[in-house]
């Protein structure tokens, strides 16, 4: 931890109350993140797995995803049960929401997460789950957080690219869900990845949705419902449009 009495004050004051397990620390007007490890009750370990090797994996990956230079934030301190971050960023989808009447502040936003994105997959790493709300944007730039399911896919990625694909299609999905249309900001962030795609993600994941059309069928039923799960329904026909031209 940076020699900043203060900050550290307030780290350990925040460790001892044990309330929200994420939480907004600022000292010397800069911003940092502390996340504690999940408190473990039988519906998280149900659900989730276990915390403790959930946080594990996360600190895992942190660490060795700022060691290959890959859009993550900095870890400042660590300790039992807890690692402190700079700050990342707002993240995209409270970004996209700000934005929402410019339209090239919004296609310059999605750009970015599309490259981050394609960046990643590079790497060979996946995700596990990147929705908008896990993509944070600062000074132009795109990290990723909440790592608990981002996996280094082995050195055969490419023979065995589905953790990437999906990887894909979530981030599609999840796209369409927050802009509700694939106007000119979604295709800015799906025409970013495809040109930063060297590994060919973007063509597996098409392909596969050419001969795996049973989730789209399957929903049809759904896909007009106006109620809080109505977005998640009406993106899926959206993805299949983007990947084969038929949603």
């Amino acid at each position: 931890m940076p020699a900043w009495p203060k900050l550290e004050r307030k780290v350990h004051k925040a460790l001892a109350d044990p309330g929200a397990r994420v939480r907004r620390v600022k000292s010397r007007g800069k911003v940092f993140w502390l996340k504690q490890r999940e408190r473990p009750s039988l519906r998280f370990r149900l659900l989730k797995g276990d915390p403790a090797r959930n946080f594990a994996q996360e600190l895992r990956a942190l660490r060795w995803l700022a060691e290959q230079g890959l859009p993550v934030p900095d870890i400042v301190a660590e300790g039992p049960g807890f690692v402190l971050l700079e700050d990342a960023g707002m993240p995209v989808r409270h970004v996209l929401a700000e934005q929402r009447d410019n339209p090239g502040a919004q296609a310059a936003t999605m750009a970015a997460a599309g490259r981050a994105l394609a960046v990643l997959h590079g790497a060979g790493v996946a995700h596990g789950r990147p929705a908008l709300r896990d993509m944070c944007l600062r000074d132009g730039v795109v990290r990723f957080i909440d790592l608990e399911n981002t996996r280094v896919v082995s050195a055969a990625v490419w023979a065995n690219p589905a953790r990437l694909r999906r990887d894909l299609i979530a981030f599609a999905h999840d796209t369409f869900k927050e802009l509700r249309t694939d106007g000119p900001a979604a295709r800015a962030g799906f025409d970013a990845y495809r040109a930063a795609d060297r590994q060919g993600v973007w063509e597996d994941t098409a392909a596969w949705l050419r001969r795996n059309r049973w989730p789209l069928i399957l929903t049809r039923p759904l896909q007009n419902r106006h109620n809080g799960r109505g977005r998640d329904f009406r993106a899926i026909p959206m993805v299949y449009g983007l990947f084969t031209g038929h949603g």
